[in-house]
């Protein structure tokens, strides 16, 4: 069992292999960099179920009283552009700065503080370094409370948290509509009123506020198919919509969730992929209705990244079809059955011919390259839109 002490005691070497051990149990391949020439990197992890995702580890060995400031997450900020990565985590065994972590939010750099690091090497059962496991345990627990950060100390209470005070809503609405009423029937009184209307406006805050997190529970059961206390965990935890969830990495959503990392990166990658924040993210025509374009979603693979969608008129037959283009595929279906129609190859020359202000035409070879498929009067704005981004992610 680990405690605040044992971290104390790490050398900067042993911190580092202490990680590795710990991403090895999360289910990644782990390659430790560390030393001179790391360029910022100790630790590169490798998540390889479904679409491979690389985590950048940078480990920090404080002491209890020296924090992470905001140069070192800048500088660890910079490695995403440089390094081929998908996230960077600062691991450290003391904590941040608030100024850090604020400026760890804007850049998308997460951080593992001590007592957050301490509830995963527990979590995951990590062995104490050998020899550490034959020293003696800390003299005393007084001691070890002096030392534990304040994050360990709220991480180690279980009282599962609420969803928010309904019953407390009622009451102060009931005591402000009371006071209301009593007007009526006593006449105006300045006190009342003014404890009336108190009651009633912070009633009604509650009340709100539950009602909001209740519809982000629905809205995670739903579009990420969890069950009722994963969804609530979340919202509890700040996690509030599949947007924030889609943005976060594994080992973050596993230590608050409570679950192993594999579990976290499988909901992480539904999040990325969901209808709804692919619609955030992607170029779409106005005619393309959000159930339209669920339903093309269907037709994506795992690994595929959406780029826009259209409809448009299918050339053989005139009737209405959708146009889903991703980073490797055009695909088309019908816009009433939504049959997929055909599917094209995005890398292959697209003739695109300009109708009018508004409209163009599309000729596109097939993904086998036996045939070409031609689209008429899609939106020619969006068309152009979409083109540009795909031409934009191939150069990156």
């Amino acid at each position: 069992m680990w405690t605040y002490e044992d971290l104390m005691k790490l050398t900067p070497d042993e911190f580092e292999r202490v990680l590795a051990d710990l991403w090895r149990a999360m289910g990644y391949t782990v390659t430790v960099v560390g030393g001179p020439g790391d360029k910022g990197i100790d630790i590169l992890a490798v998540m390889e179920r479904g679409v491979p995702f690389t985590v950048g580890i940078q480990a920090k060995c404080y002491g209890p009283t020296n924090k992470v400031g905001v140069r070192e997450i800048r500088e660890y900020a910079s490695l995403l552009a440089k390094r081929e990565v998908d996230s960077i985590i600062v691991v450290c065994t003391s904590g941040f700065t608030e100024e850090a972590l604020r400026e760890a939010k804007d850049l998308n750099v997460k951080t593992i503080n001590g007592g957050q690091l301490l509830e995963l090497l527990n979590q995951h059962k990590v062995s104490l370094p050998v020899q550490m496991s034959f020293m003696p345990s800390a003299q005393s627990s007084v001691a070890n409370e002096k030392r534990e950060p304040p994050a360990l100390k709220k991480g180690a209470e279980k009282q599962k948290p609420k969803l928010g005070h309904p019953e407390w809503a009622i009451t102060l609405l009931l005591l402000g509509i009371g006071g209301f009423i009593s007007f009526a029937e006593e006449g105006f009184n300045a006190g009342m009123f003014v404890f009336a209307l108190f009651s009633f406006l912070i009633g009604l805050g509650l009340g709100v506020d539950y009602l909001t997190k209740q519809s982000s529970v629905r809205e995670l059961q739903n579009g990420l198919n969890l069950s009722k206390d994963e969804a609530q965990t979340l919202v509890i935890r700040g996690f509030d919509s599949i947007s924030k969830i889609a943005t976060t990495n594994p080992e973050t959503l596993a230590l608050h969730l409570g679950c192993d990392v594999p579990k976290a990166y499988e909901i992480i990658q539904r999040a990325r992929t969901s209808p709804k924040r692919v619609e955030e993210n992607i170029t779409k025509s106005s005619l393309v209705t959000s159930y339209a374009l669920r339903r093309i979603l269907a037709y994506v693979k795992q690994d595929e990244r959406p780029i826009g969608v259209i409809e448009g008129k299918w050339g053989p037959t005139s009737i209405s079809c959708i146009l889903l283009f991703t980073d490797c595929r055009i695909i088309v279906a019908e816009s009433l059955r939504y049959k997929l129609i055909a599917i094209g190859n995005p890398q292959r020359p697209i003739d695109v011919q300009i109708t009018s202000e508004r409209y163009a035409n599309i000729t596109f070879e097939d993904v086998n390259g036996e045939k070409k498929h031609s689209v008429l009067k899609v939106s020619r704005p969006h068309l152009e839109k979409i083109l540009q981004n795909y031409q934009s992610l191939q150069s990156m």
